[in-house]
């Protein structure tokens, strides 16, 4: 089944959601109540990576499609 991964404004955020191709089961996968940019799925469908700045800087995330964090990798300090 085809699932499109999306960001949507919520209060002064903005989330990933997940939701079938039709627009049917929306689901919120993020809730830190900040920004979440860029989802991208994974080759086999089973995670998804999107940059966040929920710790003040931006990091790359990496959620399995429960919305379960899998990784997180900041950039490193110069």
């Amino acid at each position: 089944m085809t699932r499109i991964a999306y960001v949507s404004q919520v209060g002064k955020g903005k989330e990933i959601f997940v939701m079938d191709y039709d627009g049917a089961r929306a689901k919120r996968v993020t809730g830190n109540g900040s920004i979440n940019l860029s989802p991208a799925w994974s080759p086999d469908g089973k995670e998804i990576a999107f940059m966040s700045y929920r710790n003040g800087d931006p990091e790359l995330v990496i959620l399995n499609s429960a919305g379960e964090l899998r990784k997180a990798f900041r950039r490193a300090a110069s």
